[in-house]
């Protein structure tokens, strides 16, 4: 079983790659180094996701549209959440019937 994630870690972990980031940017690094940070949110962004006691699972979990609060993704890793993974089951299942609406 994965290791339970700390909310205050991770937070933290957020706020460093973000002044990496900015500070990347302000001295014109190449973009292969500020890809590199990225590459390091996602594999820690990854692993505390999936670490969720309802990870896989659909059902309504609060962080979604840029938001902390008051919008809802349906799965605990959407692309609505990380924009960084394929879209869940739901927003599959979503895209799928507005295609066969119009490919019907």
């Amino acid at each position: 079983m994965p290791t339970p994630w700390d909310k205050e870690e991770f937070d933290r972990f957020e706020r460093d790659i973000q002044r990496q980031r900015r500070e990347l940017r302000a001295a014109g690094k190449p973009e292969a180094e500020i890809g590199e940070l990225f590459r390091k949110e996602r594999e820690k962004e990854d692993a505390m996701l999936s670490s969720q006691k309802f990870a896989g699972k659909v059902g309504a979990f609060e962080g979604a549209n840029y938001e902390a609060k008051g919008y809802y993704r349906p799965e605990v890793d959407c692309i609505m959440f990380t924009r960084h993974k394929a879209f869940c089951a739901v927003c599959r299942r979503a895209i799928e019937r507005v295609i066969g609406m119009y490919a019907g």
